[in-house]
């Protein structure tokens, strides 16, 4: 064995003798103060019932139906199969019991349960964190908030999460335990909370779901929502989220929230903002999922599509660069592109589903429409790099890929002998064919040139239609901030200057977003005329205030039919790759998408005199 593989060795057994210890030292305890300190790991071993009479085989099928009920790991480590939360027919057949003894074990397991001090802490726990969150929360929430307050020694994501939903899965049994007593006349032991979760198709499984809190005597007020109205209106607005799900584009943040406002809000004061009532919804539906910018995607989005939302294969390209020497994109920074924007891909609900390498990640990426490869720099790093091969096998194929034969079709003519003149004649040649042909392109133009490069782009022969994203942008945003009484305008420019993150910051995301939600088919309307490219200006915007998704959208309408789409990037060099805020603009290198347009174009030194 390796020195590291000792060390390891050795670090996993003195962790499991920690573990080990703890439940050792709290099996006797009675001290409150012990009690709260106990950690997931020694909670979770008090949960299965000892061997009876010292005779492990007396009560095994009992043990064993107790710890797969929980979904407790056996005694080598490993998780049972099967759903996250688990139907006791399912216990049945496992074990090997009648469906009707399954329940018999259940209840005495509540009766131990309910008499267990540990547990009884640990449910004002519960009730506390259900109180702060709202009176709903989403059970997988509350497990990574148990983890979060009392610690465990498991590394992974999976373990930890499952011996959380162990503790939360024997905490709603044991409140089943509580209804019981309130129903025989204790009212000293009223049941607080309720398990639910989503409404399914019939034959289908059941998700993992979430735990509401009933109104607490004496401590909520007369207009607190009662449980059941909390249950049925998260319900509804996880029937809304499904439908979002499903829609063939990805919704916006405006669209998601326009629609989930549209239920029937329960009478009293909830006290939900935008977001959590997005959180509650996905939670509440049997396929959604929410983005941090709040919008609704279904969990088991393909991988192609949710590379041509993020667009996570835009590289980006510099001509004349080796191959060698391009900066290309590590296969980890391709996978955090996408798990940012969608964090909880895939239907296992204790962990994301994991993102392919190495040739099954090149054919989804070439599936999404970027050519790029696999290869390693200079500096012996693998990375995703522009596959030039395929930028030349497909040209003439599609209007997209002009710049490749353009290039073999241009003939010299009287001003190839000065270079800035050249590049100018064939920034022309592009764009007036451009201009006459479906798809996207980005235009970078010099700085100091962008008003007379618009107005040239404007006239003839190219007839664009010139748009300025920021004022559509800043006219949206007023209207969004004037139809509530708070924040002010003056309280958003304030916000705008915040810090990443911030509170403030995270509310004007929201309303920025609600903003970019209604340019979008403002901008599709005006891309649908039959007159001329769509000029983008001002274009700023759309990466300082994450827009770039919208872009992509848009984009890829044009390359599907659709008139053309032009964005004008202004930079001190337009030969550099196109940036907005300091964010890659995404477009297909593969397809030749951008086009320089030189100082020498804009001030029409490509003309003859007389022209």
């Amino acid at each position: 064995m390796s020195a590291a593989a000792l060390k390891a060795a050795n670090q996993e057994r003195t962790a499991l003798e920690r573990a080990a210890a703890d439940v050792v030292a709290a099996a006797g305890a009675t001290d409150p103060n012990v009690l709260r300190g106990l950690s997931v790991d020694a909670l979770a071993a008090r949960l299965v019932p000892r061997p009876s009479g010292g005779n492990a085989r007396s009560n095994a099928k009992e043990r064993e139906a107790v710890r797969l009920l929980l979904r407790l790991p056996d005694e080598e480590g490993r998780l049972p199969d099967g759903l996250a939360w688990v139907r006791q027919r399912d216990v049945a057949e496992a074990v090997g019991l009648t469906a009707g003894r399954i329940p018999q074990i259940v209840k005495k397991a509540r009766e131990r349960w309910y008499e267990d001090a540990a547990l009884g802490l640990l449910r004002e726990e519960l009730v506390e964190l259900l109180a702060e969150r709202g009176r709903v929360a989403p059970v997988i929430e509350l497990a990574d908030a148990l983890i979060a307050r009392r610690g465990t020694q498991h590394v992974e994501r999976r373990d930890r999460r499952a011996l959380a939903l162990s503790l939360l899965r024997a905490l709603v049994e044991r409140e089943s335990r509580a209804l019981v007593e309130r129903q025989s006349g204790d009212e000293e032991s009223p049941q607080l909370f309720r398990y639910f979760h989503a409404r399914m198709p019939k034959g289908s499984d059941p998700v993992i779901g979430l735990i509401a809190l009933d109104v607490r005597e004496g401590i909520d007020g007369p207009d607190t929502p009662s449980l059941p109205a909390l249950q049925e209106y998260a319900l509804n607005l996880g029937a809304r989220a499904d439908r979002l799900a499903a829609l063939e584009s990805l919704p916006t943040a405006s669209t998601v929230l326009t629609e989930l406002d549209a239920a029937r809000r329960p009478p009293g004061n909830l006290g939900w903002d935008e977001r959590r009532t997005a959180e509650i919804a996905v939670a509440a539906s049997t396929r959604a999922a929410l983005t941090p910018r709040l919008e609704i995607y279904p969990r088991d989005l393909g991988l192609v599509r949710a590379l041509r939302i993020t667009q996570a294969g835009v590289v980006a390209v510099q001509p004349g660069v080796e191959e060698e020497r391009l900066p290309g994109l590590t296969v980890d920074a391709l996978h955090k592109r996408v798990t940012t924007r969608f964090p909880d891909l895939g239907t296992d609900p204790l962990v994301p589903r994991e993102l392919p390498t190495g040739s099954a990640l090149v054919r989804a990426l070439k599936e999404a429409g970027f050519e790029l490869k696999l290869a390693t720099r200079y500096d012996k790093v693998l990375r995703l790099v522009p596959d030039r091969r395929s930028g030349d096998a497909t040209a003439g194929l599609t209007s997209a890929s002009w710049g490749a034969s353009a290039a073999r079709r241009s003939a010299p003519t009287q001003y190839d002998a000065d270079a800035a003149v050249a590049a100018a004649v064939k920034a022309d040649q592009r764009l007036t064919h451009s201009a006459r042909q479906d798809g996207f392109r980005v235009l970078t133009v010099p700085q100091r040139r962008a008003e007379e490069a618009v107005r040239a782009l404007a006239g003839e022969p190219f007839g664009a239609r010139p748009v300025s994203l920021t004022g559509l942008f800043v006219e949206e945003l007023r209207a969004v901030v004037s139809e509530a009484a708070r924040p002010t305008w003056e309280t958003v420019l304030k916000a705008d200057a915040a810090e990443p993150g911030s509170r403030p910051h995270q509310q004007l995301r929201i309303r920025t977003d609600k903003a970019w939600g209604r340019i979008e088919p403002r901008l599709r309307e005006r891309l649908a005329e039959a007159s001329g490219p769509l000029l983008l200006t001002d274009t700023a915007v759309l990466g300082r205030y994450d827009a770039l998704d919208l872009l992509g959208r848009l984009a890829e309408e044009a390359r599907q039919g659709g008139n053309p789409l032009w964005l004008l990037v202004a930079q001190s060099d337009p030969a550099r790759a196109p940036r907005l805020a300091g964010q890659s603009v995404p477009y297909q290198a593969g397809f030749d998408e951008w086009i320089v347009v030189p100082d020498a174009w804009v001030t029409r030194k490509h003309l003859a005199p007389h022209a």
